[in-house]
C-alpha cells in the first residue's frame, strides 16, 4: 500500500489488500488513512474493501479498476453501495 500526498490533495493506492489488512490498518493507522483520492482494492470486489475503512479514508474520490463485462463480475454492488453511502463519488475504468 502507498501513500501519496502531492501538494494538498492525497491518494491511497491499496493494491489487492483484503479485508484483514483493511482491519488491521484501521486500528495501527486509521489516523494516517485519511486521504482525498482512493484506488479501491481488488477491482471492487465484495471482499476488497470494507465500510469501516472506507469511514477511516473518507474520500472524496474512489477509483475502481476493473474490465468492462469481466468475469468476476467487478465491480460488486456491495462496495459500490458502500461507497455511494459514504458519500463518494466513483470513477471506474470500465464507463469512464
Amino acid at each position: 500500500m502507498i501513500r501519496l500526498d502531492y501538494g494538498k490533495v492525497s491518494f491511497l493506492f491499496p493494491g489487492d489488500i483484503e479485508k484483514e489488512r483493511e482491519n488491521q490498518l484501521v486500528r495501527i493507522a486509521k489516523d494516517q488513512l485519511d486521504v482525498d483520492i482512493f484506488k479501491v482494492p481488488h477491482h471492487g470486489s465484495s471482499t476488497g474493501t470494507t465500510t469501516s475503512f472506507i469511514q477511516a479514508v473518507s474520500p472524496q474520490i474512489a477509483v475502481i479498476f476493473c474490465g468492462k463485462g469481466n468475469s468476476y463480475g467487478h465491480p460488486h454492488q456491495e462496495t459500490i453501495d458502500a461507497l455511494l453511502s459514504a458519500g463518494v463519488q466513483i470513477y471506474r475504468t470500465d464507463l469512464n
